[in-house]
């Protein structure tokens, strides 16, 4: 049955975008960013450059210990500091930093290249039943692992 290939070809379309990901990011004045990085440093962008570390995990749909080694390896490679919260130190901040502004743009232009490889020849109306019934999968999943 064909349907039985479904959770093979979700793992192949993963593994190419990651690979397309990886070829942009390398070839682009953003090299030393990562495919991983990109929801910590999208949810950034999304909110004004500072979020608390929760806020990230949230907004990324990753576990806090992602984001921390994430957000770590974004603070060595100067794309993101840490700040303590004003009213409560126990809370830390992550803010972009002027380099991560700074390729704002790289990281538009590629993930509009991405976008446009993978609806390559889709009708808007694929695209959209698409997202609805991946959206559906995974709100399955997710129920069943609550």
């Amino acid at each position: 049955m064909a349907t039985e290939k479904v959770l093979s070809l979700i793992s192949e379309v993963r593994g190419g975008f990651i690979r397309f990901l990886e070829r942009e990011l390398a070839a682009s004045s953003v090299n030393e960013v990562q495919p991983s990085y990109g929801p910590v440093l999208s949810a950034l962008f999304k909110h004004d450059g500072k979020l608390k570390m929760k806020e990230i995990a949230h907004a990324a749909n990753r576990d806090k210990s992602t984001v921390t080694y994430l957000v770590n390896n974004l603070v060595k490679i100067g794309y993101v500091k840490k700040e303590p919260g004003r009213q409560d130190c126990r809370e830390t901040y992550v803010v972009l930093t002027q380099k991560a502004w700074d390729s704002k743009n790289t990281f538009t232009v590629i993930s509009t290249h991405l976008l446009q490889t993978a609806y390559n020849g889709f009708t808007e109306e694929e695209q959209l039943q698409l997202t609805a019934l991946l959206t559906k999968m995974n709100n399955n999943f997710n129920r069943s692992n609550a």
